[in-house]
């Protein structure tokens, strides 16, 4: 754990609210839900923290995530090889 965060192996431990708004007999009522996830630690994780917080949706995000594994750079990487390279 870094001394300047309080993160858990890269890991911060967040708890957030949705607010819904109902109707109920002509009323409406709004009802809170707290939940506890985790988000990854800016300090620590500072490319995977940038794309957890601009990503839109959760799909985005997987993806976006998958591009940075060494497996996915490395095919890149080769696919723009093959593209420079040509056959005489």
């Amino acid at each position: 754990m870094d001394k300047d965060c309080n993160c858990i192996k890269g890991f911060i431990e967040v708890q957030y609210k949705e607010i819904e708004k109902r109707m109920v007999k002509g009323k409406e009522i709004c009802i809170e839900n707290w939940y506890t996830g985790s988000r990854f630690c800016p300090v620590c994780e500072p490319k995977r923290a940038h794309i957890q917080d601009t990503s839109n949706t959760s799909e985005e995000l997987g993806q976006r995530l998958r591009e940075l594994s060494l497996y996915k750079q490395a095919e890149n990487y080769n696919k723009q090889e093959t593209n420079k390279t040509r056959i005489l």
